[in-house]
């Protein structure tokens, strides 16, 4: 049994050290990793300094002059990948407006509309050439907005149908007034200067 329990006391002893070993060995590398630290500080200020000096013309050699122009366009690139990035920053989201042509009847629409104002039908994403021929439309309704009767959208003056939906709008077609509304009788145009026109029997 007394063999047993030096064997135990034997290995916590050597568990011990190299815990101990082990804490010892870490906080010796943080200190070179500290100094290590700490050189490569004085390092990059050396080369600042002698990148300065090679600038300004005090340290003539002719790998420092190769060094300092290398430095010189590394530097550049960065300024200019900045002034990118900055540009990128400003740039605002801009809403397409370009103009569509309906495959079926050739009307002009707005790139944002998703059916064609005029018979309806829905937009194609390709678009036929701007010279192409496209039919007349139906003669134009009255000036002003329309609200769509589906979806209570607003379109455009003159849509025959609705931009958002395809339905067809409600044409509003203005009747002329009769010719005759217009021309006024020698009775109505002499009593308007003060004058009884003869009737014509006292003629």
């Amino acid at each position: 049994m007394s063999g047993i329990f030096k064997g135990v006391k034997r290995g916590a002893r050597r568990a011990s050290f190299e815990a101990e070993r082990m804490v010892r060995i870490e906080r010796v590398q943080g200190q070179i990793g500290a100094l290590d630290g700490q050189l490569r500080g004085a390092m990059t200020r050396l080369g600042h300094l002698t990148y300065e000096l090679a600038r300004r013309g005090e340290i003539t050699h002719p790998e420092l002059q190769q060094f300092c122009v290398q430095l010189d366009g590394l530097r550049a690139q960065i300024t200019a990948h900045e002034a990118e990035i900055e540009s990128m920053r400003k740039e605002a989201f801009v809403e397409e407006t370009g103009v569509v042509y309906c495959t079926h009847c050739g009307a002009a629409c707005a790139s944002v509309m998703l059916f064609c104002a005029r018979c309806g039908m829905p937009l194609q994403v390709a678009a036929p050439p701007p010279d192409s021929p496209r039919p007349a439309g139906p003669p134009s309704r009255t000036t002003g907005s329309t609200t769509c009767p589906r979806c209570a959208a607003a379109n455009a003056p003159g849509a025959l149908a609705c931009a958002h939906c395809g339905h067809a709008l409600p044409t509003q077609i203005q009747i002329p007034a009769p010719v005759w509304a217009s021309q006024s009788s020698p009775r109505r145009m002499a009593s308007d200067v003060g004058l009884t026109a003869p009737s014509p029997r006292q003629a």
